[in-house]
């Protein structure tokens, strides 16, 4: 036998059995990390909650990944998105909304639970009234069938 010639390493069972461990876990947590951070499936519950108040839904949030995504994917469904941040760019929430008709009734009250506000319009003009921070915002929005408006609301 060449004294350069190497004999290959058959590890031992005790040498393969911390590797099977660390790898299973590895595959393990790679799968749970995959899963939980995926779009939401169909027949999972949203992480936020549509709300109707006289026959108009709506929803808020926008605090964290999965209150986003959800309304991102759920929001594309809605006439109105209202978005509610300080000059400085800090997102804002607890933020009173009203909207009236175009005859100035009031339509739709709620308090928005994060940065992000959306309602679900039929075609036509509308004032959006927030308040928030003892300070008073207001803004027009034509709705047109089949679009989005989007108003933007800084402190």
């Amino acid at each position: 036998m060449d004294t350069n010639e190497r004999i290959p390493h058959i590890p031992a069972k005790d040498e393969i059995m911390p590797f099977r461990i660390i790898f299973g876990l590895g595959v393990v947590f790679t799968f749970f990390l995959c899963v939980t951070s995926s779009p939401l499936a169909e027949g999972e519950v949203s992480p936020v909650e549509v709300k109707i108040h006289n026959g108009i839904k709506y929803m808020s949030g926008g605090f964290g990944y999965d209150e986003r995504d959800a309304l991102r994917k759920r929001g594309k469904n809605f006439s109105l998105k209202a978005m509610f941040s300080e000059k400085g760019g800090d997102y804002m929430s607890n933020v009173q909304v009203q909207i009236q008709n175009a005859a100035g009734q009031n339509i739709l009250q709620a308090v928005s639970d994060g940065p992000w506000f959306f309602a679900g319009l039929p075609a036509g003009r509308y004032t959006v009234i927030v308040e928030a921070r003892g300070r008073t915002l207001s803004k027009t929005a034509h709705i047109t069938r089949g679009t989005q408006k989007t108003l933007h609301f800084v402190w």
